[in-house]
This record gives C-alpha cells, structure tokens and sequence, in this order.
C-alpha cells in the first residue's frame, strides 16, 4: 500500500510540476525569441551556449477532399504529397482466427507493449 500511496502523490505533484514547467517554458521562448519559425530555432546565451527551442507543427488531411485537392498540384508532385502509411486496424485483426492471427503476425506485425497507465476512481 505504501507504493500506491507514494505513486499517487508523485503523480499529483508531476502534474503540478509539468503546468509550472510549461508555463515557465513560454516565458523563456517570450523572452529569448522574438517569432518562433517552424522547426529548430536558435539563440545566444551566456556562457558559450545556446538556447534551442523546436517549433513542431502537425499536419492532418481532409480525406474527403485530397482528391480534389491534388488536382491543384503538378501531376509530378502528385504522387509524392501524400505518403499512405500502412496502419493496423486493431478490429479486424482482433477479429482474425488464432491461427490466422498468429501466422499474420509472424509475417509482418511487431508487437511491443507499452507502458501500463493507472489511475484511482472513487467509488460511490
């Protein structure tokens, strides 16, 4: 029990932690950076040293219009824009036959676990 207690206030206070950091991490990049640009930027410091600051920016496709939109492009870039990235699609392999399943797997599916999350409900 004595770990389910330590876990729970660690979790609490990293929680508390991490706004403050993010917080704190805004005001460093208002004060050394004038207009944060995608990707890596860069700024003296004392010291012989640089502040890096990494700018990511995601970026999401409307399937119902990417045809439509890759007529707007040269058909040479056409087939580059858009990389189709094989996913998993967890119900239908969930739905495969053990043996199906395995044989599949062996051939083309890596499978790492995660890291377990927890968390307390109160119960009512």
């Amino acid at each position: 029990m004595n770990n389910l207690v330590n876990w729970y206030q660690t979790s609490e206070a990293l929680k508390e932690l991490k706004k403050e950091e993010l917080r704190l991490r805004k005001l460093v990049v208002e004060e050394h950076f004038e207009e944060l640009q995608e990707g890596t930027n860069r700024c003296d410091i004392p010291g012989d040293s640089q502040l890096v600051a990494t700018l990511p920016y995601s970026y999401s496709l409307d399937a119902d219009e990417i045809d439509a939109a890759l007529e707007l492009i040269p058909k040479t870039k056409r087939d580059k824009i858009i990389v189709w990235k094989p996913q998993l699609d967890k119900r239908v392999y969930n739905s495969l036959s053990k043996k199906a399943r395995t044989e599949f797997t062996a051939q083309c599916v890596t499978v790492k676990p995660g890291t377990p999350s927890l968390r307390i409900e109160v119960l009512k």
